[in-house]
């Protein structure tokens, strides 16, 4: 079972909730499996499983246009160059996104950019969804940050 939440308080009160809750084991029972694709009957064997919480984080990023290619590439391009905006954990996410991304005036992440641009990072693990861009306000005709 899948639970989707949000929290709303003080992040050192938050932080202990949650590791309090990823702590919990609850009993789980379950059948033997039988090797194709059914249970064995009568093999009932019993666990304690984990409460596993995973995050769902929202960020943004802020850096020169001038590379965007860069930024874009290296948190969502894959080794075949191409936009990584909806894997398989964006896709059940992706009517909320778009609502998202109304409601914080975001354009769409182009998909046609220079993909040879790239820099390390550590992305183990993990999934990056992108939500939308906009350009930085300019005064004078200089990029404002």
């Amino acid at each position: 079972m899948h639970l989707d939440f949000i929290t709303v308080g003080t992040a050192h009160n938050i932080d202990r909730t949650i590791a309090e809750l990823s702590a919990k084991y609850l009993p789980f029972t379950f059948k033997k499996d039988d090797g194709k694709g059914g249970f064995i009957e009568g093999s009932e064997a019993y666990y304690q499983a984990q409460v596993i919480v995973r995050e769902i984080r929202f960020f943004e990023a802020i850096f020169p246009e001038q590379h965007k290619d860069l930024i874009l590439n290296t948190l969502f391009g894959d080794d075949a160059g191409k936009l990584c905006l909806f894997d398989d954990a964006g896709k059940k996410y992706e009517k909320y996104l778009w609502a998202l991304r109304k409601m914080l005036k975001l354009q769409p992440i182009p998909e046609n950019y220079d993909k040879s641009k790239i820099m390390p990072l550590y992305k183990a693990h993990s999934h990056f969804i992108g939500l939308g861009i906009k350009e930085d306000r300019k005064e004078d005709g200089k990029e404002m940050l």
